[in-house]
């Protein structure tokens, strides 16, 4: 017994013979259903689904940061740079580029995701040092605010949400160490690679005390005062925020051999 079907005929005026246009009924919605599945499943097959993952990602990433950019450059301008935040920022959104730039032309071939040892080194420093940026904000920064400006959690706002900080603080560094915790191969990195984050922010820290000593710019931060402190103090910072860096290193790359995906394979 059909259910549900209608039928509806029209007449050749040529052969003077009826036709069937077409008739519904329950088979033919289980036909329509099951060639549309059939054509989707074409049409995804035809992708790289890890490739699409990380590329989209990588995308969502470098716009966040662009908006994030956008909304700060006209209060800072090139200012901005001598903040740790931003140029770790500015160093993701270039690594996330690169990476979505050569993932683009193999977006449709099949098997494993190979990408260069450089690449996926470039990844864990954006991803380690914007980890330390989050560290820093909700674990210093924003209880400072709290205590000093607000008197109240407002300055969790203001450092986690407010303006481009919700980009730059809060959403870009957490999608950054997810999308390397969990797409990376851990296979490539070594531990010595923690070295490369501790590079960076040395190099950091050298040109921002030499700003601070030729009186070229002051701070950002409150242990790059080197005039208003012992010069013990500001060895004494360096050897942490150093200890800092490496630990970060070496937490990240332990984090990402526990939780990475299996579909991804960078060459060395």
């Amino acid at each position: 017994m059909i259910l549900c079907s209608y039928d509806i005929t029209v007449s050749d005026p040529v052969n003077g013979q009826k036709e069937l246009f077409f008739s519904k009924g329950p088979v033919w919605y289980s036909r329509q259903r099951n060639f549309i599945m059939q054509r989707s499943l074409n049409v995804i097959k035809k992708w790289n689904a890890p490739a699409v993952v990380i590329a989209a990602l990588d995308l969502v990433i470098v716009v966040l940061e662009i908006i994030g950019f956008v909304i700060n450059f006209p209060f800072e301008r090139f200012r901005m740079v001598r903040f740790y935040t931003q140029d770790s920022n500015f160093f993701t959104m270039a690594a996330c580029l690169i990476q979505l730039i050569y993932l683009l032309p193999r977006l449709r071939k099949q098997g494993p995701i190979a990408f260069p040892r450089w690449i996926t080194v470039l990844k864990f420093i954006s991803a380690g040092t914007l980890f330390i940026t989050f560290l820093i904000v909700i674990t210093v920064l924003a209880p400072a605010d709290c205590i000093q400006k607000y008197h109240s959690l407002f300055g969790y706002y203001n450092m986690c949400i407010y303006g481009s900080r919700l980009y730059h603080h809060t959403i870009c560094p957490i999608l950054t160490v997810l999308g390397f915790l969990l797409l990376d191969d851990p296979a490539v990195l070594k531990r010595s690679d923690s070295f490369y984050i501790l590079g960076y922010t040395l190099i950091y820290g050298i040109i921002l005390i030499l700003l601070n000593y030729f009186y070229i710019v002051r701070g950002p931060y409150a242990f790059l005062h080197v005039h208003e402190q012992a010069w013990y103090l500001t060895v004494l910072w360096g050897i942490v925020l150093m200890g800092i860096a490496y630990g970060t290193g070496c937490l990240m790359l332990a984090g990402n051999r526990k939780l990475s995906l299996p579909f991804r394979a960078s060459k060395a």
